[in-house]
């Protein structure tokens, strides 16, 4: 979030479902769907390329939105996770195992291909190797993608990638192979 509408980027529940916004200036666009289950681990990606907005529920597309924008480049303000610049959108209840942003929108074979991994955090990308067709992404030709990598579920706030690091806020917990716990009231990372 940048500290108000413009130039934020933003994922959250809404009801039982899933919103995932991107503001350019004041403009925002915005793909909604999926279903969230109280008490379910829940994988979501949401991707932006050229107009295309994808989001993605545990490995496949459960909306598009095709007049949609990718988001400006610039450094942001705020980058909160269980929470909003906003009050009245309140604070997230329940954990997150992993934050990871890629360089560039994942396709659906590769979204599917992360989520068969059962919430492993790549974190170690490792060199390019000489191109030759495959069956399916891998996860090495994921983590070459792979810019901040924020692995919770190892109680681990240090960017294992880039230079994004977090810190728990207002008594938010780790669990070593759970994640980052918040508890709906205050917590945030």
């Amino acid at each position: 979030d940048n500290g108000n509408a413009d130039d934020c980027i933003r994922m959250y529940q809404q009801d039982t479902s899933i919103t995932f916004i991107i503001h350019v200036g004041s403009d925002g666009r915005f793909v909604h769907g999926g279903t969230i289950v109280a008490g379910t681990w829940t994988h979501v990606v949401g991707t932006a390329q050229g107009t295309t907005m994808t989001l993605y529920q545990d490995g496949a597309v459960v909306s598009s939105n095709y007049n949609g924008q990718e988001a400006t480049s610039l450094t942001r303000a705020n980058h909160w996770l269980g929470r909003s610049n906003y009050a009245s959108q309140g604070f997230f209840e329940g954990a997150i195992k992993t934050l990871q942003i890629w360089s560039r929108a994942l396709g659906a074979d590769e979204v599917a291909a992360l989520y068969a991994l059962d919430g492993v955090c790549l974190a170690t990308p490792t060199p390019a190797p000489t191109p030759r067709p495959t069956p399916a992404p891998t996860a090495s030709a994921l983590e070459r993608a792979l810019e901040p990598s924020l692995c919770f579920d190892q109680c681990d706030f240090a960017d294992q990638v880039g230079s994004m690091d977090a810190t728990a806020a207002n008594g938010a917990a780790c669990a070593r192979g759970v994640g980052v716990a918040l508890n709906g009231v205050d917590e945030y990372v």
